[in-house]
């Protein structure tokens, strides 16, 4: 069983309870591996294979900073054995998420594979959202089809988002300057006098994807990479 099946199950189960699902999203704390909004509620989901120290923190981020109305994580249910009960570790575990306000959410695996959510371990706690680090800022449609929990490199992050959007400018503009470009697009970059340089420079050592740079008359202007357009 690997982490990306665990996160495919909880996309799933978000999609069936009305969430709209965003999949590896890039916030200020760091990337949340699903984020859902609902009736103007957003939701941080973090999956897991385990209640790990390096889980809680994660999850203790984006509550300390509000970066959502609700934190939750997702992991599957631990193998309790009969007489014993539960480990202390965990147990202290969801005592630490209680604290904090995560929501604590147990999925059941049978034959290799996860069926259905088990038990919300521990309800999540409604909170107010701080605007500036408001992790719905950060959402785009594209994150709808980025799976999570792979940690391959294929999330939807903000310089792609400028890319594509420079690029998109560049295919209805062929021939356009840098300037007429950052004047153009939204970008994430602080200022439109850096988003300048590192856009031409990105783009002269062929990293923006179908975009090709050309000099004329001593003024570098870009035209659509037939090659990977």
């Amino acid at each position: 069983m690997r982490e990306e099946e665990l996160a495919a199950k909880a996309v799933e189960w978000m999609r069936g309870d009305d969430w709209e699902v965003f999949q590896e999203v890039t916030g200020v704390c760091g990337r949340a591996d699903l984020v859902g909004m609902r009736g103007g509620r957003s939701r941080i989901v973090e999956v897991k294979m385990g209640l790990s120290l390096a889980l809680l923190a994660q999850a203790e981020s984006w509550t300390r900073y509000k970066c959502a109305h609700e934190v939750c994580v997702v992991v599957p249910a631990p193998k309790c054995r009969r007489f014993s009960g539960p480990p202390r570790s965990r147990l202290y575990a969801l005592d630490l998420c209680r604290k904090m306000g995560v929501g604590v959410y147990y999925f059941v695996s049978a034959r290799g594979r996860f069926d259905n959510l088990l038990s919300e371990e521990v309800p999540p706690v409604a909170m107010e959202v701080d605007n500036i680090r408001d992790i719905s800022q950060h959402l785009a449609e594209e994150m709808k089809n980025t799976p999570a929990g792979s940690n391959r490199g294929g999330y939807w992050t903000p310089f792609r988002k400028t890319a594509k959007a420079m690029a998109d400018h560049v295919a209805e503009h062929p021939g356009c300057s840098v300037r007429e470009v950052v004047d153009a697009i939204e970008h994430h970059y602080s200022s439109n006098t850096s988003a300048r340089g590192c856009l031409r420079r990105l783009a002269v050592d062929g990293h923006i994807e179908s975009v090709r740079a050309t000099v004329e008359s001593r003024v570098t202007v870009f035209y659509p990479n037939e090659a990977t357009g």
